[in-house]
């Protein structure tokens, strides 16, 4: 490509740059291009992506870019465009940031804010440009209408004494079934890294727990009971505590955060830990240039079988690993990890299984997934009245158009990066959509998107 054509020169008055051409950027793009007053460049280093991407949206200019080693060429790039949104993994915002505050100018990003991009804050005050975090579905709608609920509460001189969280994303009903009922329209490496992580919450004003390493799962799940047709199963996300402060709500005494799935999922999981492939640790067996091993000789060689172990010998060995679980050998069973096909050689098994998993677990052309979300919020008044709010968001995907993660992370992320664009957030430093000026003008765009809630109020 040659150099006049970097980046968008059109006449538009807003130029923006948009790092990372994946699933979620069709929505983002089709949302700011729309505004004939915007030019967008596209920058992925996946040529197929920018092929994917070259004349599909009028007024975006699709790039080859690799901005871990074009460094140079990355910084032109900001230096050309009014605002750059990373759609990119949450390693590479940091340094990202920084290149925005040295030429001053705004970021915008799904992602949740890290401490390394917290601690940019006086820097981007200094500079005088927004850092806009947290604009997705999870974080981002989840916040926007915990906030609505929250503010209209205390507005009406009330008090919230319990926030409760749920929210997921999943192949619709139709499209579920594998040994897992769940497919990939994110990081398998990523949801098998948040499977061992821990979590904290706050139930009826006690702290709750969940060391790392897969307690999260064997202690954490619980049964779901709104939504009942879906048949869910949930467990606790990370630390919830935290938003006490964030949400501005102390006084609660039960907060908690947590991810939904379909019943049977983390069942599943634990069967996987217990055979010991959710783990990080090097295995030089997956080194790169080891030996080729299929996964029936990679698993008998960590239960310590033999290479040339029998089938039934080998299940039998799996089912006392899995504590005589039936439906976690059927899992294992199911996903091919007894098989003759070669493993991944990624290292680590979790990356591994992880390479293994997105080419079982992915979706079909024809197929959809959904977003679920659910808020139960309590509000105390005098008079001992007390209002129980239940807030349901249900966003199915387009077989022939977007998903439902694409979109409830793109149209949120675009409109937001808008309203930047038009100094209707004038906020400066890091900002994420708590504030009334925020999320009221960009629900109401999602609104308009077709992206709402169900809201139900009950009062004894």
């Amino acid at each position: 490509m040659q150099a006049g054509a970097m980046y968008a020169t059109s006449s538009q008055n807003h130029k923006v740059l948009v790092l990372g051409a994946g699933f979620v950027s069709a929505p983002l793009i089709d949302y700011l291009t729309k505004h004939n007053d915007t030019a967008v460049t596209v920058a992925s280093n996946i040529k197929q992506e920018v092929k994917n991407m070259s004349g599909k949206f009028k007024h975006a200019s699709p790039i080859v870019l690799d901005i871990l080693k074009e460094t140079d060429r990355l910084t032109e790039l900001v230096k050309g465009h009014d605002l750059v949104i990373s759609l990119l993994p949450h390693t590479i915002h940091p340094p990202i940031a920084k290149l925005c505050i040295e030429n001053k100018k705004n970021f915008v990003t799904a992602s949740y804010v890290s401490p390394q991009i917290k601690e940019l804050e006086k820097s981007a005050l200094d500079a005088g440009i927004s850092i806009v975090m947290e604009v997705g579905v999870d974080p981002g709608i989840d916040h926007m209408l915990a906030m609505q609920c929250f503010h209209d509460i205390k507005e009406r001189g009330g008090n919230v004494s319990s926030f409760v969280s749920w929210c997921g994303g999943l192949p619709s009903p139709e499209d579920s079934e594998n040994p897992l009922k769940y497919k990939f329209s994110w990081s398998p490496a990523g949801m098998l890294q948040s499977a061992m992580a821990g979590s904290r919450y706050l139930k009826d004003g006690k702290v709750i727990e969940m060391a790392e390493g897969g307690d999260n799962y064997k202690y954490g799940r619980q049964d779901i009971s709104f939504m009942p047709g879906f048949h869910l199963e949930g467990f606790p996300n990370r630390d919830s505590i935290k938003y006490k402060d964030q949400y501005e709500i102390q006084e609660a005494d039960t907060v908690f955060r947590g991810t939904l799935r379909y019943d049977g999922f983390v069942d599943s999981i634990i069967g996987l830990q217990q055979l010991g492939i959710v783990s990080s640790e090097m295995n030089s067996m997956l080194d790169e240039d080891s030996p080729d091993i299929s996964w029936k000789q990679f698993i008998s060689h960590i239960l310590g079988g033999g290479s040339d172990i029998s089938e039934e010998d080998l299940q039998q060995l799996v089912y006392k690993c899995v504590d005589e679980n039936d439906h976690r050998l059927q899992t294992i069973i199911g996903l091919g990890l007894l098989s003759e096909n070669i493993v991944p050689k990624l290292k680590s098994p979790l990356q591994s299984l992880a390479a293994h998993l997105a080419t079982k677990l992915t979706y079909g052309n024809d197929e959809r997934d959904m977003i679920v979300l659910r808020h139960e919020v309590i509000g105390q008044f005098n008079k001992g009245k007390t209002e129980h709010h239940n807030i349901d968001l249900v966003v199915y995907g387009e077989p022939a158009g977007y998903t439902a993660m694409a979109a409830t992370v793109g149209y949120p992320c675009a409109i937001a990066a808008r309203m930047v664009l038009l100094n209707k957030i004038e906020t400066k430093g890091v900002v994420t959509p708590l504030k009334k000026a925020v999320y009221k003008p960009l629900l109401k765009e999602l609104k308009r998107l077709g992206i709402k809630p169900k809201i139900s109020i009950t009062t004894n």
